[in-house]
């Protein structure tokens, strides 16, 4: 193990930014009435 140099936090604070751009995509697309391909609608 390495000691901790902050890129934990970088890490962290990138997939953050990355996951609220999906979410506001993906309710952008929810009120346009559009139904994205997701696995849950997958039979």
């Amino acid at each position: 193990m390495s000691a901790p140099t902050g890129n934990e936090s970088h890490r962290f604070l990138h997939s953050s930014a990355t996951a609220k751009k999906r979410i506001k995509a993906r309710e952008q697309a929810r009120k346009a009435g559009d139904k994205p391909d997701s696995a849950t609608a997958a039979e």
